[in-house]
């Protein structure tokens, strides 16, 4: 009688352990995962095969990675190409506004030369104007 509820208790143990060792470690991966995504490390984001509400959160997670970093990208892109847009006509203006300065440019050259300055000055306020509608 004895043994029958000792080895009973000790399955009941080891069972229980079983069981929890199968709840806790997906969400000890899926904590791991959610830290990667914490630090911004969106693309080393694996997905976790679990089962049930933990699986379907598992995959959200991983989703949710992935358009993370493909935001982050377009991001990236954007500035660079926005930085690129406004360095070209701020290049033209100092140019031309340092070769007036000094003396590079007469008569007629130096009404040219303002003719670009205000017209780079203008294309430079369309750009943050659109930037601003974008934001």
């Amino acid at each position: 009688y004895f043994f029958f509820w000792g080895g009973g208790g000790a399955f009941m143990l080891l069972f229980g352990l079983f069981i929890t060792k199968k709840l806790i470690q997906p969400l000890m991966k899926l904590q791991q995962e959610l830290k990667k995504v914490k630090e911004r490390h969106f693309s080393d984001v694996k997905l976790i095969k679990a089962g049930g509400e933990i699986g379907a959160v598992a995959k959200s997670v991983y989703d949710m990675a992935g358009e993370l970093n493909r935001f982050n990208h377009v991001q990236k892109q954007f500035f660079q190409n926005a930085s690129h847009e406004l360095k070209t006509p701020l290049m033209s203006i100092s140019g031309y506004a340092e070769g007036i300065k000094d003396g590079i440019f007469e008569g007629e050259g130096i009404d040219k030369g303002l003719d670009i300055i205000m017209s780079e000055s203008s294309r430079l306020k369309n750009l943050v104007t659109e930037m601003t509608l974008l934001a």
